[in-house]
């Protein structure tokens, strides 16, 4: 057996935990600005060292990472339309920086894309006079217990952690905010035609009620 597989399989399991807490976090951007072209971007931050290790290649069972552009391609390939517009790896410090833009020819592509997760895929419903339009877009679930033993560290392996998401729209947006059971958990900031959002992980991950993004324009 080839002696740095076997170390790995002896390592990861221990690394679980460390994984989890400190190496990946994701900032997501929507382009909504062209109908008939919108964008996904995806950038993945994750600990240098866990990314020397080998811990996202393609053997191993963290596969979330789309490390390699034909990873990358491979997903694309599952949804009609879609296609890599762009995939790069970058090294920034102790940090590694995967980023891929995928590129749709109607908004279906990257809701489908979004809806592997398990969240759910994202929804766009707009008026019929073209007047108005609602983009939602689900971040988790919920249905955690934030109070139990597990709930109480995973708090604290996140206590620090955020994820973003960005949206940009083809007209000023006139509402967002992030919510869980239809109210108001955290404001997001609007400029013009363009939303940002930093949502705390232990939102994400210990709330009791889904968790979702909402903007209209």
């Amino acid at each position: 057996m080839n002696k740095t597989k076997a170390l790995r399989r002896l390592i990861l399991p221990v690394l679980a935990g460390f994984l989890l807490s400190s190496c990946l976090s994701v900032e997501t951007e929507v382009d909504l600005r062209r109908s008939d072209r919108p964008e996904l971007t995806m950038r993945y931050r994750m600990a240098r060292s866990l990314w020397e290790l080998g811990v996202f290649d393609s053997d191993s069972p963290e596969r979330a990472v789309p490390v390699t552009r034909r990873d990358a391609e491979e997903t694309a390939l599952r949804h009609p339309g879609v296609q890599v517009a762009a995939h790069a790896v970058r090294v920034q410090g102790d940090v590694v920086v995967v980023e891929v833009t995928y590129r749709a020819d109607s908004f279906a592509g990257i809701q489908g894309i979004w809806g592997e997760g398990s969240s759910g895929g994202m929804v766009l419903t707009e008026e019929a006079d073209g007047t108005r339009s609602r983009l939602v877009i689900p971040v988790s679930v919920g249905g955690v217990d934030p109070d139990n033993a597990q709930g109480q560290l995973i708090r604290g392996m996140f206590e620090d952690e955020s994820t973003r998401i960005t949206v940009q729209t083809p007209r000023n947006i006139t509402f967002a905010r992030v919510e869980a059971n239809d109210q108001e958990l955290l404001a997001a900031s609007i400029s013009g035609p363009r939303m940002d959002a930093r949502i705390p992980m232990s939102d994400i991950l210990l709330h009791r009620s889904a968790v979702a993004v909402t903007v209209e324009w």
